[in-house]
């Protein structure tokens, strides 16, 4: 079990010298900067072949339940750089948070950034539209004007930068590449797939149900704190 790092560059430097494949999904712009991980803040979304090859390299520990709410999910972890903690998002090949046919192609394609790999220039703008509009409530501001800015890198006619706009192209793209909108093992990923075509989304009624589910939940409380915000005001 690998000890504690001295800074991110030694943790990406095992994974590399081990020849684990591997990449760094995304916002990984600042990825160095130690301020970044000040307090438990920072955390690195990675997709991996084999989570429990890292797990086992690096020494990563699953979040607490008592801590975080999670444990052992084979997911969420964490590891103590430069004393600090640092959470660790280890998606895997055939998790479901993308196709596994995708998952594996963007690990084929990976590119160097850095001291790590990232995903190739076409398949971060895909992906991010794939997380920040159906992985999320809603497209935020800051994801609109980064996509915007990666359509005009690569040349894509973009008008208004809409849900719409950016889910015509996502969809074009996945049946140009066979890919399929898949329900992730982790119930806690949102997936809004009622905005996209249903030929497109691979069946899995018991993921389906378990992210029905935990979505309710978050329903039913999100109206309590509201009902609780009423009464006290």
């Amino acid at each position: 079990m690998k000890s504690p790092f001295a800074s991110i560059q030694d943790f990406f430097r095992a994974l590399n010298q081990a020849d684990v494949k591997y990449l760094v999904l995304r916002n990984y712009e600042s990825l160095l900067e130690p301020e970044l991980y000040v307090d438990g803040h920072g955390d690195i979304d990675m997709l991996c072949e084999d989570s429990q090859q890292i797990v086992g390299l690096v020494g990563a520990r699953p979040l607490t339940p008592d801590k975080d709410g999670l444990c052992g999910d084979g997911i969420h972890y964490s590891i103590i750089v430069d004393g600090q903690p640092v959470k660790l998002d280890l998606r895997h090949l055939g998790d479901g948070y993308y196709c596994t046919k995708w998952e594996q192609e963007m690990l084929d394609r990976r590119v160097g950034h850095e001291c790590f790999y990232v995903m190739n220039d076409e398949d971060y703008f895909y992906s991010l539209i794939y997380h920040a509009v159906l992985q999320k409530r809603s497209l935020g501001e800051d994801y609109r004007s980064r996509l915007l800015n990666m359509s005009r890198w690569l040349g894509l006619n973009v008008t208004d930068g809409s849900e719409r706009e950016f889910l015509r192209l996502l969809q074009d793209h996945m049946r140009d590449n066979g890919y399929r909108f898949t329900y992730a093992q982790d119930h806690m990923v949102p997936n809004r797939f009622h905005l996209v075509d249903e030929g497109l989304i691979e069946k899995n009624r018991a993921l389906q149900w378990k992210h029905l589910v935990f979505d309710m939940k978050v329903k039913v409380i999100d109206w309590l704190v509201e009902l609780k915000h009423c009464y006290t005001r």
